[in-house]
């Protein structure tokens, strides 16, 4: 036991703050051209709070799911060169998020594509009326808070920073063959009941001079996260890689507590080993292996900080 002690009060120096967090829920993809608005479209209407495609006017795509990773194929951009409006008319989007005014939030997701282009991401309510502090309704964008983007090509990082954006309103431009990897936070001013997280990823217009991606432009989406800090709850994911997993809960007791700490410990002693399953309950820095971030990140839980547990 002095071992351990000795172990865990040496990690303790060494403290950091990792962001994000982990999921227990698995959330399906749904379809919706937005264009049907007969009585029988109407009774299979989607269920708006998944993750699901939105089309406006003459864009179109397509999409596959394989629990894992989201897949879309643009066919058609939309915007105004091809008779629609701007870069909303391709959408991957899910509804019905509540934002509560003072409470801090972790953002992570995992976007791909097999071409160069743009994509704005934001948060905020649904018909982008400003509301308080949040102009067009946004709490949260890809060019607002503090944000960590990591950028690869061929396996290699291109970028990797911290970076304070203020409340610019650029779009993220991401080249062929690149694999960005974006967490952020922010802290909401505002209450908005029924929010929105959304991609936009179509065409150009008054309001997006470049466009967003070409039509045949493949993307894909992974580890789409928002996850309450101050309530300590997940409220979107998406990746089945999580589903039902309570992370830290190494002995699977259903509590995250000391003796957990001190199994990952004895762990990393090579005193104890362990089943499959509990590797990946202790994974809780989300990183697929078992190390000293997994220690920090479990010991800042228990202590009472603001993290959530299993995620990078």
């Amino acid at each position: 036991m002095k071992k351990i002690c000795a172990f865990i009060s040496a990690l303790a120096l060494c403290f950091s703050s990792f962001a994000l967090c982990g999921s227990n829920y698995y959330h399906n993809i749904y379809a919706d051209d937005n264009t049907d608005n007969s009585e029988e479209a109407d009774s299979e209407k989607i269920d708006e709070t998944k993750w699901h495609i939105n089309l406006h006017e003459a864009a179109d795509a397509e999409f596959t799911d394989d629990g894992d990773t989201f897949t879309m194929l643009i066919k058609n951009p939309g915007g105004e060169p091809n008779g629609g409006a701007d870069k909303w008319d391709v959408q991957l989007r899910c509804r019905g998020v509540e934002i509560k005014a003072g409470h801090r939030y972790g953002i992570e997701y995992q976007i791909s594509s097999s071409e160069n282009g743009y994509y704005y991401t934001k948060i905020g309510n649904l018909d982008a009326q400003t509301v308080g502090s949040a102009t067009a309704g946004e709490v949260w964008h890809n060019q607002y808070g503090v944000s960590t983007v990591e950028s690869y090509v061929n396996g290699t990082i291109c970028r990797n920073y911290n970076k304070d954006y203020g409340s610019g309103w650029n779009m993220q431009e991401i080249s062929a063959g690149d694999t960005i990897t974006a967490s952020s936070t922010f802290e909401s001013d505002v209450d908005i009941p029924v929010a929105e997280w959304v991609f936009f990823l179509g065409g150009k217009g008054p309001n997006t001079p470049t466009g967003c991606f070409e039509a045949g432009t493949v993307l894909e989406f992974a580890n789409m996260r928002l996850v309450d800090y101050t309530e300590k709850k997940e409220i979107i994911s998406y990746g089945e890689k999580n589903k039902n997993i309570v992370y830290g809960d190494i002995d699977n007791n259903g509590k995250v507590e000391i003796s957990d700490l001190t199994t990952i410990s004895l762990y990393l002693l090579k005193d104890i080993t362990l089943t499959e399953g509990q590797i990946q309950r202790a994974d809780v820095s989300f990183d697929g292996k078992i190390n000293m971030a997994d220690i920090a990140q479990l010991m800042q839980y228990i202590k009472g900080d603001d993290i959530i547990l299993g995620c990078k």
